[in-house]
């Protein structure tokens, strides 16, 4: 049996970079309340895998005799949001537009929207915002043609917080009213109690009303499903909900328990999230004390 401990280096060594056994050397790392440095090397190389995969993926695609533009694009569209949680955005820029090329050789209208929509939010994180508002409205023509409500609903979602960088405060509204219509024909639980959020009206994202879907009731149906991952960003979006209402302990708990929820998914970016808004929470508590 090989040492957890040792699992990262002999893995580097033999060339070995199992999906399986680094998920299982973590949960059982995590099991032991071992050290979570080496918990975090372990997650570290788990997230090597998946980017170096994609990127051979796309080298292959790249070299390939046979010409699958779908699959090509698809891959990169992949790639892009690797690097955006890399906050790559360049990079992440560079392989939405390659693949938004490859969708239109395809006429992959919803491809195309994805793209355009991907862009629309690395220019919102760059503070290109007139960039941003025109990839946001072309997403929005290409998934109203290919019947996405999906896809409409975060293109007005992303709309609405490009709108709030540039302080036009009625089109943001209207977008993330717009959003909410689109979420809820899409029975998009999560982009429903965050739309409510951003509107200011938190007391309707954990309470049903006009029979939309709440977070609790998305908290639900994950429990139910055994979705770890869906589980821990219902209660991280229960967290935001009250510490919008001023209810520190609430939201205290609230990411408390999202934060122990993504790490048993192993969700390393959500986890950061999560201790982000406890320690802002807890900052606030010491204050009020």
């Amino acid at each position: 049996m090989v040492l957890e401990s040792n699992y990262g280096d002999i893995s580097n060594l033999v060339g070995d970079f199992s999906d399986k056994l680094i998920s299982q050397t973590v949960e059982t790392l995590q099991q032991r309340q071992s050290d979570s440095s080496l918990i975090i090397r372990c997650l570290q190389i788990w997230g090597r895998v998946y980017y170096f995969a994609t990127q051979e993926a796309e080298r292959l695609c790249s070299s390939s005799p046979y010409n699958n533009s779908s699959l090509h694009a698809g891959i990169l569209t992949h790639l892009s949001e690797l690097y955006q949680l890399l906050n790559a955005l360049d990079e992440a820029e560079s392989s939405h537009q390659k693949a938004l090329k490859l969708h239109k050789i395809a006429n992959d209208v919803l491809g195309q929207g994805n793209n355009h929509k991907g862009l629309g939010s690395i220019y919102t994180r760059l503070g290109r915002l007139q960039e941003a508002e025109a990839s946001y409205k072309n997403a929005l023509k290409l998934h109203k043609i290919a019947n996405s409500t999906l896809g409409q609903g975060n293109d007005h979602r992303g709309l609405g917080d490009t709108y709030l960088r540039m302080n036009k405060l009625d089109e943001a509204e209207a977008s993330y009213k717009n959003a909410l219509e689109f979420h809820k024909a899409a029975n998009d639980v999560l982009g429903l109690g965050d739309t409510y959020l951003k509107l200011k009206r938190p007391g309707e994202a954990e309470t049903v009303r006009q029979g939309w879907t709440s977070y609790y009731e998305a908290l639900d149906l994950h429990k139910i499903a055994n979705y770890v991952m869906g589980q821990g960003n219902d209660l991280h979006g229960l967290g935001k909900v009250y510490m919008e209402r001023l209810n520190l302990e609430g939201a205290r708990d609230m990411f408390e328990k999202a934060l122990a929820l993504h790490k048993k998914a192993h969700v390393p970016m959500w986890q950061k999230l999560d201790q982000k808004c406890l320690d802002e929470v807890l900052s606030k508590m010491g204050q009020k004390h």
